[in-house]
């Protein structure tokens, strides 16, 4: 039975390493909502609303308006901190240190999230003026408010949300995995995982699937590179955000074709330019394995 659950070495096997994770990640999920939405409902009791109304209208609102969905977002983020906390700690028995995270703050934190910010937009700007070529891209006739509060408000959300996925999938589960299995498998384990997972909150086609792979093969690759939080949490909030900006402006979003295009032309690039780190890494993990 031990075996069932721990590997040669007595580690925890990957497979219920990630399944504690998804439970771990559905509860804090659950938990933020529920403490937002009892936060929401003690503030419209205060106004005078009944309890049934406050009630019904923290549930509506916390779900519709993104200040309490950022105000939630929050709640996942730092909850997301403790599980891998939990994990390196606990499980692993490792020592904690923000650097392992990639959260180190150095004198180019600022530098690589803003580089992040910067690498994406142009990458996904280079999509979408390879679909408007293309014909693919078209208003959708279906426009909201723009406002500059709305939009830092909306980066906030973003930036909570990227930094809570790319901690617990590419610092932790990734480095894991790359651990266990090497770099181009860990990787590619760890971003199919991350992919396939978005299907708990929308069906994906098999387009959305090998464009997110390719999208986040790139941003694993990076964070294996540069060990750098601030670089790929920059790389995720910006996908996140532009989305929501064309969504704003009534814009279609770029094809999927397009993205894996350009970002397979990216992921290729990097891998070319990274190419003597990555075998001189291969290298010396085989020699310590033989």
């Amino acid at each position: 039975m031990n075996r069932l659950f721990r590997n040669e070495s007595g580690e925890i096997r990957d497979i219920w390493i990630v399944l504690l994770i998804l439970i771990a990640l559905l509860a804090v999920i659950i938990l933020s909502r529920t403490i937002t939405i009892l936060i929401a409902d003690v503030l419209y009791m205060g106004h005078g609303l009944s309890p049934d109304q406050a009630l019904e209208q923290a549930k509506t609102l916390t779900i519709e308006t993104l200040e309490w969905r950022t105000f939630s977002e929050a709640f996942v983020f730092f909850g997301s901190l403790i599980v891998v906390f939990f994990l390196l700690t606990r499980v692993d028995k490792q020592q904690v240190t923000w650097g392992a995270l990639g959260l180190a703050w150095k004198s180019n934190s600022i530098f690589m999230l803003g580089g992040g910010l910067l690498f994406y937009s142009g990458l996904f700007f280079m999509a979408l003026g390879l679909g408007t070529l293309r014909g693919a891209i078209q208003p959708t006739g279906s426009t909201s408010a723009f406002s500059i509060t709305g939009m830092l408000l909306a980066f906030v959300w973003c930036t909570f949300n990227a930094f809570w996925q790319e901690l617990v999938f590419r610092a932790y589960l990734q480095t894991r995995l790359i651990q266990h299995h090497g770099i181009t498998l860990g990787i590619f384990l760890a971003t199919v995982i991350f992919v396939l997972i978005h299907v708990l909150d929308r069906p994906l086609t098999l387009a959305e699937f090998f464009t997110g792979c390719t999208i986040f093969l790139l941003i694993g690759l990076l964070y294996h590179i540069t060990g750098s939080l601030f670089l790929v949490g920059g790389m995720h909030t910006a996908g996140n955000l532009l989305l929501m900006l064309l969504d704003t402006l009534g814009v279609t979003e770029p094809h999927d074709l397009d993205m894996f295009i350009v970002f397979a032309v990216a992921l290729v690039v990097v891998l070319f330019l990274a190419r003597s780190r990555l075998q001189d890494e291969a290298h010396s993990v085989f020699s310590e394995k033989t």
